[in-house]
This record gives structure tokens, sequence and C-alpha cells, in this order.
């Protein structure tokens, strides 16, 4: 089986996290793997990994602003392809795409194609663009995301049946010693939060509670880890609020591992979420999750077992929830032990890693 991945992803975060499990399920099964990617996807770190996964490596010209609009989009994708796919000679196209209307003219090759996407649009496409996605739904190629959430949002706005939509659940990666820090007492009040700062993520209320919580309990700290745009300015406005001490952005860290053991609960006020691998990492380590009650985490934190939700501005709730958790360790063991459970049934590498390899001979056999 000869496969060709055409990646979006960020230098950290979910779609890179997922793009590395999709490649060591093809290095586990001997898949021979391509992948094709722009000139700014190209890191050093990237391109070593795909290297010690023995994939061949295309890499193509930058998208400008232009070719990010739907319609010419297209064209631009059958010139960006077309190098990788008449060289590798694919059985199968698979595309994980983050941002909606983008390498859709894929669909054009004459091979089975999979498509997974990580988000939806917010409004309904409309006139070719829909159009064109019911051609290749009538061509056997596969869609697929994450959630069931994203999947009833893209069946709405993109007119793609519910029954034509997979659903594969991002997974948490398997860390050896991970029982250990599952229901022990832990002696720091310490909120964490992963992700990329950017608008969606909700920063703004997630400081706004952070800064209620502090103010009465000096004890706790807000740790949040990432990077993105908009984290210059919220290490500003935590210096503006003077509560540095107890709250902190600490930009990318590549051992997040270290912070899921150390953590009392995980919090992530977002306000829109496909459905949230920061989220699942949390609860196989042990943590109730306080989460907004949009997209898909709800498919990950039930209200009232594995976690508290709410709606993602509800700041008082919020505090509410977390002070709550805070305040009793017996709630803490209860739901982290159920949302542990939780992710192993639903969310484990082993179950993505089977479901994938069926969608992969499902669209080979068509």
């Amino acid at each position: 089986m000869k496969v060709l991945v055409i990646p979006e992803y960020e230098s950290s975060g979910g779609t890179l996290s997922f793009l590395k499990k999709l490649l060591m399920i093809h290095s586990k099964y001997s898949i021979e793997t391509a992948i094709l990617i722009e000139k700014a996807q190209a890191a050093d770190s990237i391109l070593d990994f795909f290297k010690k996964l023995s994939a061949k490596v295309y890499i193509g010209q930058n998208r400008n602003s232009i070719f990010r609009k739907a319609y010419i989009s297209i064209f631009y994708d059958l010139f960006f392809c077309w190098k990788a796919y008449s060289s590798f000679q694919p059985d199968l196209i698979v595309v994980s795409n983050a941002s909606c209307g983008l390498m859709l003219g894929s669909l054009l090759y004459p091979k089975p194609v999979i498509f997974i996407m990580h988000s939806y649009p917010e409004r309904k496409i409309r006139g070719g663009i829909l159009a064109f996605v019911k051609w290749a739904i009538q061509a056997s190629h596969k869609f697929v995301t994450v959630s069931e959430s994203s999947a009833n949002n893209l069946s709405l706005f993109m007119g793609i049946p519910r029954s034509s939509i997979s659903v594969i659940f991002n997974s948490y990666e398997s860390i050896n010693d991970i029982e250990k820090c599952v229901l022990e007492e832990r002696k720091d009040k310490i909120v964490l939060t992963i992700g990329h700062v950017t608008e969606y993520k909700n920063p703004e209320s997630w400081l706004e509670v952070a800064a209620h919580i502090v103010e009465q309990r000096p004890e706790v700290k807000f740790i949040w880890l990432g990077d993105g745009q908009l984290l210059s300015s919220m290490r500003s406005k935590v210096q503006e609020l003077g509560i540095e001490k107890n709250v902190s952005f600490l930009g990318h860290c590549d051992h997040v591992e270290l912070y899921y053991k150390e953590a009392t609960l995980y919090f992530q006020p977002s306000l829109r979420e496909s459905h949230g691998i920061a989220v699942v990492e949390a609860m196989s380590f042990g943590l109730p999750c306080v989460t907004s009650d949009i997209g898909g985490l709800p498919e990950s934190v039930i209200d009232g077992v594995t976690g508290l939700t709410c709606h993602p501005n509800d700041i008082e709730n919020f505090c509410l929830r977390i002070t709550t958790l805070l305040d009793s360790s017996n709630t803490r063991n209860e739901m982290g032990a159920a949302g542990k459970e939780r992710a192993q049934k639903l969310f484990s590498e082993d179950i993505q890693e089977k479901k994938f390899i069926d969608l992969y001979n499902e669209a080979l056999s068509v």
C-alpha cells in the first residue's frame, strides 16, 4: 500500500500531534508513505521525524492569501499535488485538513481520497463548492472528522450527508508511568491549560476566571502552556493585573506530561472546539476537567461525571466549578478516575489505529 499524506499543521498543537500518530500507524503497518508539505512547514525537527519513519518528503510552494479562498484554492491544490502524485503514484491520498475549503482539489485525482477535517465552517457553503463536495461524495471519497459534533456541523454547513462522515476521535499518547499520577493527592493547587493562545481558545475569559480565583485563594496557580498570536498580549495583561506570581503563560513546552502530573485539575473555556486533544490527554492522567459546553468537548467531559461544563463566557459559573473541585479531593478523584476510564475506553491510540486501518482497507476495496 502506497499512501500520499497531505497534512496541514502548525509548529505545535493538535494537528501536528495527529499527524505524528498517523505516521506512526503507517510505520507500524509498513505502509509506504510520502508526505507533501509547503516550504513553511519544513522545520528541521519535523523533517527529522519524517526521515526516522522513512517517509519520502515533497516540498511545494507556500500558499499565499489569494489561494486561501475556496474557489481559487482548487487550482493551487491541483498544481501543488501534481509532482508528488505523478512521481510517487500512490494507491491512496490522505488529506489532514484544518482550514475548511483548502485542499479540495486533491479530490480530483483519480485515486481514492480520505479527507480528514479537524474543523468545520461557521456558515453554510454555497454554489460551486457545494456542488463540488456533492460530486466528491458520489465519487466514493471518504470524509472523516474527530467528533460527532464536528460531523453534524459538517453535514449542516457543507451538505455532506451525516451517513457519509466517519468519526475517529483524537487519541491520547500512552505514557509508561502514567499510573503513578492517578488518584494520588496533589500538594499544589495548579489549574492547567494547554493549547495555542488564540481567540477561539478564549484566553480573555480564562484570565478573568484566574484573576477572580487567585484574588481569594493565593495558594492557587493558573498555568497556560502553548504559543500563539495572543501570547505576548496575555502576558502583558497578567503583569498589568499584578498576578504574575499566580498566573503564567509559559509558552511552548516539549514535556507537557510533567505538568499534567503536577496539576490539580484541567481548565479549557474554548469558544469553539472540534474535539480537544489536550482535554483527552488530561483525562488520561486522571485529571478532572472544567470546560465549556460547546463543540466536541461534551463528548469527552461528561458534566458531573468526568468533570464540569458551562457556557464559555460564564465567568461566575467557571469560578464556582473550579473552586468546587479545588475544595474536594474526593470529587476530584472520583471524576478523575471516571475520566481516565472514559479515555481508555474511547480515546486510546489502539482504537484510533484500528479505525484508520479499517478505513484504509475500505477505501482501497471500492
